[in-house]
């Protein structure tokens, strides 16, 4: 069991924990209820004979444990505020106590518990402890001294509150610190602000937290109010939080930079030590110098460069170095007299001092009067006799420094060279100790971008010197040297010596270099670009694989040493021809080179590939800078790799740089969309990406190259079916015409090629004529030049392809005989193709077709004739005879220039397009019925039958086209003698539906007009297919589709649409024939329900075609069809084969059972006419037949003829009498 010294104990500990520590307020808790726990098992239990004064301690101990309860559950800051309060129930709680105490001491001294007995001086010791708790007193030491009078109880509170900002502050506690900042005693906002400094100084992500809960305005505050510990700490802590231009502008904001100013001005060292810091950091922005300068720190700062303490120096030559980037501090800086204090800086200052001045001076040459100021300040003539013989090494370490600075200004180079500065500096640089040479290399690096020293290094054998500080020196000589000898190798003149002493292999090996700098990479990259600008040197390139080191420079390097990667790459990638043209070489040089030129285009191309550098310079043209850009497409461009190019996915980036580069990336750009745009395999991906719009855009004249590759990008593209759309959406047509009327050569050719093919767009057909586009065309065709002929006439067929006004322009510019002139006359092949195909679509338009046969119909079949010419030019010349012979009037001419023995020849050529064509010709002409005689004496027989036994599915079609037309004539008798029929109907059993028009339309004929033909046709197995093709056929042809026939079949689809369309045309000029069938219906199922309707209608066999037709399922089809939504041509000829099959009275009986009836009574209350006239022809065909007529009655037809008899047409009324009329009869 514990005593009552255990449980003191314990209320110490837990009390002082409260107290040192608020975060444990929940532990406290716990162990405070056992504690009271323990003492009531005390009480309980009688341990103690002082049982009355444990009552009352826990009594006391209770009340005083609720308060603590109620004060935790306030917030820190809230705890704080309160703290004043907590004491003050301490002070009750010791004074209920106090008497307590006395007598629990003298109890307790003399008592033996349990665990034996307790001695006087622990108890002394532990009573004096709770006495030090109980009056407020902490034992731990203070940040700042305690006030004198410690019995006043403000200084005890006072007390307690300043360990509270310790405490904050050690558990960063940010708000409880700027609480205190703001609110508290001049000794706590001391804490506080040093507090602030240092956790900001600490751990700087501290800061946004900070700023985030409005420190700032606090602090500056404290710059004007507070005392003199808290300037210096507030001036810190800003300084620490204005790290980023965020911040520094809150800074500033809050009225910051005065206030420093003035303790610049009048505060104590440290204050101005503070201080400055603080305004280097605020000085940063462009906004703020102005600000800073205006508040007056530019003198103050100039007196701390000449008198402050180290760290003074430093800040104040840091801050002037920002101030001097502003024109206008610069000016104040030098009136100040900063110039001179910082050179003296300069001369005696620390690293760190060393590194502002400089910068600083810097800064301030960019004002010509300050460069000229420097350089009067101790004479550049003592400064380059300080460098050769000064008496320490410190005084000419010194004097070379100085020579870097003033080296800034272009005269005082000349000036430094003059007085032998050059020479001086290579002997320390090659001599001195290593603080010289570091100095020597700077001024080295500076000196060089003056040409005379750039030689001047040379004759003094710097160049070695160079190499030696590169491979052996410092940091700071690798990296100045190199800077040096970059400047150096930029004149041509000094490349013999750098190959001599073998620099470009060790620029190779520094880029290379892991433990190079970035600095040294960037001058070694920057020295080797201007090498590759000498092609004799790409052979030493290629032999020390600068392209390895290159592509991992661009990889992995900054900026600058990327742009000059590239451009290495750049010009080492160029072929003979560029770097001739661009003067790298003399035409000695040039000459030499291009024997090898080839072969090491090869070599370091496959080099590049195989060191993945298309990624590499794809990365730079997305995220380069400008002249990464430019370098890196043209190095693209020389590559000549336009598929690996293109499936690394630069089609989008060369576009973006296309359309938003400079004229030099545009022009690499294009280049290498245009190698790309050969590629069939990334031509639509092109045509996705927008490309034809962004080459549309930059076709404005701006430079020849841009222009030729521009044209040759449209050129590649201009083939394809969106071509002509997107140019018509984005009005590029009047950009291409201008090239085309002013480009270069190349320029005009692929535009003429281009217009050419937009001439197809009929959006843009319109458009270029109104451009003057066909006028030129016109004239170009007498071009001497036989490719923009070519393309002229190729422009001008397209320009009139179904364009009736066109073709009127055409000819009235004269095109018709320019084109006949370049068909007859023409020097290619080409355009004399060209010139038929143009033709043949002047030839469209009957006017000129009419007008043009007399003079053309001669040269076209010579053409069509002549074995020497090629097929595509028999094929335009037939096609244009083709087109003559479309016209009636032109029909005679072209049979009388021996056109049908011509056709008949390419009907039997391997030349599956020359058939066609021919066939198609033929057509034409056999149209004409007069004609078709000569064609039979011709031998058209044996040709056409030879077709269809053995052509093509669409072939086999065209021949059955000129079956149909010849048996029209009716001279068709050598067909059905050479044994068409049977060909006829093994045609219909394999053609697709949709495509037997002409085989029904001939059976038709041949069953009318040809000897002996329904017999042949009956017996030849033809009923049987007409009714398959009734079943099958297709009324709607251009609705028609079936993409699983093979190709040669979907051509036969696409021919069927044709054929009607012609057969359309045909039956225009036709006549003949049955009167009435004039209007019946175009289609095969039309033709075969016609055609079976003569064999049925047959007296001789039209019992036997019936019986055939019965078999082979003609009832369901023709009840079928006249059931459907069909047209009422349609309708009617299968209404009409009704009627003829009704003369055989089983049939009709069938046909009743299938319910033909109904739908011919809905017809006869129909609107159309003829549908109902044919539809009471059938019924009244169908009551001849007596067992019928009972059905018919009670089917009600006798109602509604009886209403028909009435009120229908003549016709109408005579077929309901005689229909009524049978049916009355069978009544009675």
């Amino acid at each position: 069991m514990d005593t009552a010294i255990d449980v003191l104990q314990k209320i110490w500990g837990v009390y002082k924990e409260i107290k040192d520590g608020q975060d444990q307020f929940h532990a406290t808790y716990s162990r405070l209820q056992e504690l009271l726990e323990q003492l009531r098992d005390m009480e309980a239990r009688d341990a103690l004979v002082q049982s009355q004064l444990l009552t009352k301690y826990v009594g006391i101990a209770r009340r005083f444990l609720a308060y603590l309860q109620r004060y935790s559950e306030r917030n820190f800051l809230s705890k704080v505020i309160k703290q004043g309060q907590m004491l003050e129930a301490v002070a009750e709680f010791n004074e209920e106590l106090e008497a307590l105490f006395q007598t629990f001491h003298l109890a307790m001294g003399a008592h033996i518990v349990e665990k034996g007995r307790l001695q006087e001086e622990q108890m002394n010791e532990l009573m004096r402890g709770v006495r030090i708790l109980l009056q407020g007193k902490d034992t731990s030491g203070e940040r700042w001294t305690k006030q004198e009078d410690d019995s006043s109880e403000h200084h005890a509170i006072l007390t307690r509150m300043c360990s509270q900002v310790n405490l904050a502050q050690a558990s960063s506690d940010f708000h409880a610190l700027i609480w205190f900042l703001r609110n508290g005693e001049d000794e706590q906002k001391e804490q506080a602000a040093l507090a602030l400094w240092e956790l900001c100084d600490e751990d700087a992500s501290h800061i946004d937290t900070l700023v985030d809960l409005e420190c700032i305005e606090p602090l500056v505050s404290l710059l004007i109010a507070g005392t003199e510990p808290s300037k210096v700490y507030a001036a810190k802590a800003l300084r620490c939080i204005a790290v980023d231009e965020d911040k520094e502008a809150a800074v500033v904001n809050a009225g910051a930079i005065p206030m420093l100013v003035a303790l610049l001005r009048s505060g104590s060292p440290e204050q101005k030590d503070a201080a400055s810091g603080a305004l280097w950091n605020v000085s940063c922005m462009m906004r703020h110098k102005s600000m800073v300068s205006s508040a007056g720190a530019i003198p103050l700062l100039v007196n701390l460069l000449r008198s402050g303490s180290d760290a003074q120096k430093w800040h104040a030559a840091s801050a002037l170095r920002e101030l001097a980037m502003d024109a206008r501090c610069r000016v104040m800086i030098a009136a100040a007299g900063g110039i001179v204090a910082l050179i003296k800086l300069l001369h005696s200052g620390t690293v760190n001092q060393c590194d502002a001045a400089v910068e600083a001076l810097w800064n301030l040459s960019l004002d010509e009067k300050n460069k000229r100021q420097i350089a009067s300040v101790g004479g550049i003539e003592a400064l380059v006799e300080q460098v050769k013989s000064g008496e320490t090494d410190e005084h000419r370490q010194r004097a070379a420094s100085a020579l870097t600075v003033l080296a800034q200004d272009d005269m005082n180079d000349i000036k430094i060279g003059a007085a032998g500065g050059i020479e001086a500096l290579v002997l320390l640089l090659r001599d001195g100790n290593e603080g010289q040479k570091n100095s020597a290399a700077w001024a080295l690096s500076a000196l060089t971008d003056n040409d005379d020293n750039k030689r001047r290094v040379v004759a003094a054998d710097g160049i070695s010197v160079l190499l030696s500080a590169i491979s052996g020196g410092s940091v700071i000589q690798a990296e100045k040297a190199v800077h040096a000898l970059r400047d150096v190798t930029e004149l041509e003149e000094n490349h013999g010596a750098v190959v001599e002493n073998g620099v470009i292999v060790a620029l190779v090996t520094l880029l290379e270099d892991v433990a190079s700098t970035p600095s040294q990479k960037q001058h070694a990259a920057h020295a080797l670009f201007h090498l590759s600008k000498n092609s004799s040197l790409r052979p030493i390139f290629f032999a020390a694989n600068a392209s390895g080191a290159l592509i991992a420079a661009i990889h992995n390097g900054g900026e600058t040493l990327r742009e000059y990667a590239t451009g290495t790459m750049r010009y080492t990638t160029a072929w003979c021809d560029e770097n001739e043209s661009n003067g790298a070489v003399d035409d000695e040089g040039a000459s030499e080179e291009d024997n090898d030129c080839e072969d090491y285009e090869a070599a370091i191309r496959a080099k590049i590939v195989e060191s993945n550098g298309i990624s590499v310079l794809l990365q730079c043209l997305r995220t380069g800078t400008d002249v990464e850009k430019e370098h890196a497409v043209h190095c693209l461009r020389n590559l000549r790799e336009a598929q690996h190019i293109a499936y690394a996915g630069a089609i989008e980036d060369l576009l973006n740089l296309l359309r938003g580069g400079s004229v030099p990336q545009q022009e690499g750009a294009a280049g290498v969309i245009s190698q790309i745009s050969f590629e069939e395999n990334f031509q639509l991906t092109l045509i996705r990406s927008d490309a034809i719009e962004a080459v549309i855009d930059i076709m404005n004249g701006i430079s020849d190259k841009l222009m030729d590759e521009a044209s040759e990008i449209l050129a590649a593209l201009s083939s394809l079916d969106e071509f002509g759309d997107i140019v018509a959406n984005c009005n590029g047509l009047e950009p291409i015409l201008e090239v085309l009327r002013a480009g270069s050569n190349l320029a005009q050719e692929n535009t003429s090629l281009v217009l050419g093919n937009l001439a197809l767009n009929d959006d843009m057909k319109q458009q270029m004529v109104d451009l003057g586009a066909l006028e030129l065309y016109v004239e170009l065709l007498s071009s001497d030049n036989d490719t923009l002929s070519d393309r002229a006439a190729f422009a001008l067929r397209n320009l009139a392809w179904g364009n009736s006004e066109n073709q009127t322009r055409i000819v009235d510019a004269g095109g018709m005989e320019a084109l006949l002139e370049v068909l007859k006359t023409g020097n290619l092949m080409i355009q004399k193709q060209r010139a038929a195909e143009a033709l043949s679509w002047l030839a469209t338009v009957e006017e000129y077709a009419i007008r043009l046969a007399p003079l053309a119909i001669e040269a076209l079949i010579d053409a069509m004739n002549d074995d020497d010419n090629s097929e595509e030019i028999k094929e335009a010349a037939t096609d244009a005879l083709l087109q003559l012979s479309v016209h009636t009037a032109n029909i005679q001419d072209v049979v009388k220039g021996g056109s049908i023995q011509v056709l008949l020849k390419l009907m039997q050529s391997d030349v599956d397009s020359h058939q066609s064509l021919a066939m198609d010709a033929l057509l034409n002409i056999t149209r004409e019925e007069s004609v078709c005689p000569q064609a039979i004496e011709c031998g058209v027989v044996p040709v056409v039958i030879s077709i269809v036994k053995n052509g093509s599915v669409l072939r086999k079609q065209q021949a059955i086209q000129i079956i149909r037309n010849i048996t029209f004539a009716e001279v068709g008798q050598p067909f059905i003698d050479a044994g068409a029929i049977g060909l006829i109907v093994n045609y219909m059993k394999e053609a697709s539906p949709g495509c037997r028009t002409s085989s029904a339309g001939a059976m038709w004929n041949i069953a009318l007009y040809c000897e002996d033909g329904v017999r042949k046709l009956v017996d030849g197995g033809a009923v049987e297919q007409l009714v398959e093709v009734m079943n099958t056929g297709i009324y709607d042809r251009e609705g028609f589709d079936d993409s699983s026939e093979e190709e040669e079949e979907e051509e036969e689809e696409e021919s069927c649409e044709e054929e009607g369309d012609e057969q359309d045309t045909a039956d225009d000029e036709e006549t003949g024939g049955e009167e009435e069938d004039e209007e019946e219906d175009e289609t095969e199922t039309g033709h075969a329900a016609s055609a079976l309707t003569v064999l049925c209608s047959s007296e001789e066999f039209g019992s036997r075609a019936r019986k055939l037709a019965l078999a082979a399922g003609v009832i369901e089809v023709c009840v079928r069809r006249m059931s459907q939504e069909e047209s009422s041509q349609l309708r009617s000829s299968v209404i009409k084969l009704i009627a003829a099959l009704g003369a055989d009275d089983l049939i009709t009986s069938k046909f009743l059972a299938a319910g033909a009836v109904a739908p011919l009574l809905e017809l006869l209350s129909g609107d159309d006419e003829d549908l109902c006239e044919n539809a009471a022809h059938t019924l009244a065909v169908f009551a001849q037949n007596r067992p019928c007529r009972a059905l018919l009655f009670a089917l009600s037809v006798i109602d509604v003829m009886d209403n028909l008899a009435k009120n229908g047409t003549e016709e109408q009324q005579a077929h309901a009498k005689l229909a009524m009329s049978r049916l009355q009869a069978e009544a009675y």
